[in-house]
């Protein structure tokens, strides 16, 4: 059966945005992301694989700033939308998560502008929520659609691996689910995958201290 014809009873929502990516019928990119806290051992031993293999590192420092919204996500999942400060430029996104996705978490990128006027913001009336000041090293593996990141975060101790497989038409979930976790295997890297942003953790913290 053709899936656009089946109930709700027979696909959920999250389904059929898959399938949209899949078929090549979404605007929007869709990425299967698996985050984790590593060692300072395991990043140099990434960083010494990638080296290796001849990739080239890219230093960022960004910070990226959470707006309110109360829009919902595509189908229901979570919606954010923040302004980014990178290396000196500006970007603002809008995407939507589902933070369950079992070991990946599946996001899409609705809209990226590097004017705040296309997104129709008035920025006065959208409060920063919160803001993640981060330190990046970043590859791009040689599949050219596996973005490696390195990341230390202010406020969250540690080392952190971001793996973000952007899918290609005609691929799924699974698929980008076995290209991270081939990736993960070849850095040696068993990980414990966190199912929150930087930002939600960052949140959750703020709001404890204030208990």
């Amino acid at each position: 059966m053709d899936w656009r014809h089946q109930s709700d009873k027979d696909i959920d929502k999250r389904t059929i945005i898959l399938k949209m990516a899949e078929e090549g019928e979404a605007d929007f990119s869709t990425n299967v992301e698996i985050k984790t806290k590593i060692t300072v051992h395991e990043s140099a031993r990434i960083i010494d694989i990638c080296d290796q293999m001849k990739l080239i590192p890219t230093q960022l420092a960004q910070t990226d700033f959470y707006l309110k919204t109360t829009k919902p996500g595509l189908f229901d999942c979570g919606n954010y939308l923040k302004y980014r400060v990178c290396n000196g430029n500006i970007e603002f996104i809008e995407y939507s998560r589902w933070n369950d996705a079992g070991e990946g978490k599946i996001s899409y990128y609705n809209r990226k502008e590097t004017d705040f006027k296309a997104f129709g913001l008035d920025l006065e009336k959208r409060p920063v929520i919160v803001t993640v000041n981060k330190n990046r090293v970043f590859y791009l593996w040689s599949d050219n659609q596996t973005r490696i990141h390195l990341d230390v975060v202010d406020r969250i101790p540690g080392v952190f691996l971001e793996l973000e497989v952007v899918l290609k038409t005609g691929q799924n979930e699974e698929e980008g689910q076995k290209i991270a976790k081939d990736l993960l295997d070849k850095f040696n890297i068993i990980p414990k995958p966190l199912a929150r942003s930087y930002s939600d953790i960052i949140l959750e913290s703020k709001t404890q201290s204030r208990v």
